[in-house]
């Protein structure tokens, strides 16, 4: 994402300084209700890179009308640093699929277990491949034993679903895992099997 392109140059270089050193809580502020999409996701970019998010940053990013900023809330506190926001959850659900796929990626990297229904809702059943890709992914991070069943039905997913599900059922110490896993093994998608073949070479 070109998040420079449509920005007046001197806008565009404030929020490139403010990202590598930092801006007073005025311009956090001003920044962060400009009218145009692209310069609120880097002022969010920046500020949440210098901690400068407080409740009512991250309630504004995370209700923005935009998509384009509330994935980039997402993929922000992906990174770390902040707790979970309180209104971080209804983006797992969002309308916008790629918002949805970045929140399920946040809440794997930041092991928001009390997410994982929502994540096992996804993975079995959201209409785009990439949020049930990120909804497996996540449960495999979770490692939440009662997710094996919804994991060993995405093995009939696209191949793309199938290969992250390997993945992530390396996480689990089950019988119906091995038994899943010796199926896979002769996928008709080459990637998975290699994904099974890998999986079990890092196990010996």
């Amino acid at each position: 994402m070109d998040a420079t392109g449509t920005l007046p140059e001197a806008l565009a270089t404030a929020l490139l300084e403010a990202y590598h050193h930092g801006a007073t809580n005025e311009q956090w502020t001003a920044w962060r209700r400009d009218p145009r999409a692209r310069a609120r996701v880097l002022a969010l970019r920046a500020a949440s890179r210098h901690g400068a998010m407080d409740d009512d940053a991250w309630r504004d990013a995370t209700h923005d009308l935009d998509p384009l900023v509330r994935r980039e809330a997402c993929l922000a506190l992906a990174r770390g640093g902040d707790d979970e926001p309180a209104s971080f959850a209804a983006l797992a659900t969002d309308a916008d699929p790629l918002v949805r796929e970045a929140a399920l990626f946040a809440a794997g990297e930041r092991q928001w277990v009390h997410l994982r229904e929502v994540a096992e809702t996804r993975a079995a059943s959201d209409e785009d491949l990439r949020v049930r890709e990120s909804a497996v992914v996540a449960l495999g991070q979770f490692a939440h034993p009662d997710s094996v069943p919804v994991l060993l039905a995405a093995l009939q997913d696209k191949a793309t679903v199938r290969r992250r599900t390997i993945v992530a059922l390396a996480a689990f110490d089950d019988p119906t895992v091995e038994a899943a896993l010796d199926e896979a093994a002769d996928d008709r998608d080459w990637q998975t099997r290699d994904a099974v073949a890998r999986l079990r070479r890092e196990d010996f």
